[in-house]
This record gives structure tokens, sequence and C-alpha cells, in this order.
């Protein structure tokens, strides 16, 4: 079944993109990171939460970026052991490499809308050496009394799937993380997982209006 999408206008109309409708904007609920926008799926059809975040460019190399922005994820979400969290899949894209030759009828989805947004930054920014890095794994999260208001602890397994914009022309990374749990969505977390459907539906409707937002 098709999903019924809405336009969203992210960091005060600065970014848009597209989400499914009945998702919503977790800020009205809890108080959300000046540098966050965070939308959840309120239908608890799958528990799924997008994040888009705004970070200061980090000085990693393209094709170490997937690992390092996902182990930073796995700290935050309180993955203390290595044996709580797994990168299952990653890769480097740009506009000049994207692994696959020029005609599109050879690309798949997934190439073809993160080429488009890589194409769209080009255009709107006139910048010309960024490129994305794609992140896909699982990781264990406590969640604890602050989440589930039951006083004890319920560990789940979400599936992380992130897209890493790095925009070094405004010495920014910005980071598409969008996490759902794996029992919604299994078996998501394996070495040849491709871009969620939902996903797919943000990466291609994702804008960035005003690049003023980088300062």
């Amino acid at each position: 079944m098709a999903i019924t999408k809405r336009q969203i206008d992210l960091f005060g109309g600065a970014i848009t993109c597209s989400i499914p409708s009945h998702w919503r904007d977790v800020s009205t609920v809890r108080q959300v990171p000046d540098n966050q926008e965070v939308y959840q799926d309120c239908s608890e059809e799958t528990g799924a939460v997008l994040v888009v975040e705004i970070l200061q460019h980090h000085n990693v190399k393209d094709e170490d970026a997937a690992e390092f922005f996902f182990r930073d994820l796995a700290e935050s979400n309180g993955c203390v052991d290595d044996n709580d969290w797994k990168l299952v899949s990653s890769r480097v894209i740009s506009r000049e490499n994207d692994g696959v030759s020029s005609n599109d009828e050879e690309k798949s989805e997934e190439q073809i809308i993160l080429r488009t947004l890589l194409e769209n930054i080009q255009q709107t920014s006139g910048a010309n050496n960024n490129c994305c890095v794609i992140a896909i794994g699982s990781q264990n999260v406590i969640q604890g009394k602050a989440y589930t208001g039951t006083g004890a602890a319920d560990e789940k397994t979400i599936c992380i799937e992130m897209c890493i914009l790095r925009l070094e022309h405004v010495e920014t990374d910005l980071l598409i993380t969008l996490s759902t749990p794996t029992e919604a969505l299994a078996p998501l977390c394996d070495k040849n997982r491709k871009l969620s459907a939902v996903m797919e539906d943000v990466l291609s409707g994702f804008c960035v209006k005003d690049w003023s937002l980088f300062g």
C-alpha cells in the first residue's frame, strides 16, 4: 500500500522534506535541541523516529564517516559495549562516482535518489565537492523509566538508517537518521540491506531552501 505523504518545513523553512502524513512533530510534546528536528510515527504502526541534525563538519574521511557517526549515535543511545551495535552496510555516494555506469537504467532507485539529491545541492549552493554517506545497522537500546514510564528497563533492537550529507563548503555534516524497532520491519539489518521506502521518500523530497541556515 502506498504511503500517504506530506511536505514539511524544517528549521523555519530553510529545509523541506516529505514524511508519512500521520507522523508528528516531537517538539510539540517534548523539548528538542535547536540543531535537531524530530518526527515520530504517532500511529505506533512502526514506532519509527526521524531525526534531522546539523553538526559541525568533522575531520573524518568520507570512507570512515559511516562508522564514525554510527558509533557516535550508538554511544548517545547508551550502547556501552561494541556488541550492542552493528554496522552492516555502508557506502559513499558522490555525483561523480556512485559505483555504477552513467546509464540510469542500470542504477537502483536508491542511487538515483541520492544522485538527484547531490545534484540539487550543487544547483542551490553552487558547491560541487559534496557527498553523502549511507550507513545501515542495528543498535540495542535500553529504554528505561524516562521512556516507558514503568520504571523497568526495556532493551530493544532498533534498525538505524543514516544518510550523512557532507557539506564541506558550509563546514557542516547534516545527519538524516531513521530509527525503527526491528520487530516492526524485520529483517532489515542484513548485509544486502537497502534503504527503506520511508527513508527513500524522505531523501527524494529533501531540499535545502536557505543556505544561510548554516552560517
